[in-house]
């Protein structure tokens, strides 16, 4: 599709990838209209997981920008990790495979968000005639068990990877595309939580895990980073025949089953 002069929404546009996706398509001449669930200067408010909000942003988007043809998922909580059964205290074994809370929000945002936005966006679309693309931002760990502490999360991407085909075959004859990009681990988000690649750590510190992560990486042995999510973003965007996809963006990690050692 053209992203010169087109306006997109990206929800969780407030994040670091989603900020970053902004800037990629702003520099392609791309309206951007950044959704989050807090209001801001240039954000609109929006809970994805509740449609009637959802709703109003659309509204709120369409009078203040007019219609978009573009929709980037990129909202999306983490749940935080859960205690390994072994080694949980019976204290703890509520939280063991995530606790029920955890559960909630994070399908409430990572699951429903995608079909409540995807869902109001295609009937605008359908309404007013037009085409579009759709690129949910879900991750490696709804493919593969890369971090089994992140039981809730690494469902909710699950779900959401087959949401993103499920909503490609649905909206597929309306004229929408729907992709998703599933990033590996992510660079700034290991920081912010005091992990680098040169750390150590056993099993209950989630740093050497990581450091293996980086090291078993084919190109660069390196996280992924925001700019490298945009760029997959924007390239699923410009394909014009390609639907139901599932781009991993992860430098290859998860390739090392096939490694030469």
């Amino acid at each position: 599709m053209k992203l010169d002069g087109a306006t997109a929404v990206i929800t969780g546009g407030g994040g670091s990838i989603g900020a970053e996706i902004g800037r990629a398509l702003s520099g392609r001449h791309t309206g951007v209209v950044k959704w989050d669930v807090t209001a801001g200067t240039d954000v609109i408010a929006c809970d994805v997981s509740d449609p009637g909000s959802v709703a109003a942003a659309f509204e709120t988007t369409v009078r203040s920008h007019g219609v978009p043809t573009i929709l980037v998922n990129a909202a999306g909580v983490s749940g935080g990790r859960a205690p390994w059964a072994e080694d949980a205290a019976d204290d703890d074994w509520p939280s063991v495979l995530s606790p029920v809370e955890a559960w909630r929000s994070v399908f409430d945002v990572n699951m429903l968000g995608p079909v409540n936005t995807s869902r109001e966006f295609a009937r605008i679309l359908r309404a007013n005639r037009l085409t579009g693309a759709i690129v949910n931002i879900t991750s490696i760990s709804g493919l593969e068990l890369n971090d089994p502490a992140l039981t809730a999360y690494s469902a909710s991407k699950a779900a959401a990877n087959a949401i993103t085909r499920i909503a490609a075959k649905n909206f597929g004859p309306l004229g929408i595309r729907v992709n998703a990009v599933a990033p590996g681990m992510m660079e700034n988000r290991m920081k912010l939580a005091g992990v680098t690649q040169e750390a150590g750590g056993g099993r209950g510190d989630p740093s050497g895990m990581m450091r293996r992560v980086a090291e078993a990486t084919p190109v660069e042995k390196r996280f992924a980073r925001p700019s490298d999510i945009a760029d997959a973003v924007i390239g699923l965007l410009e394909a014009d025949f390609v639907s139901g996809q599932i781009l991993v963006v992860d430098g290859g990690v998860t390739l090392r089953s096939f490694s030469r050692d």
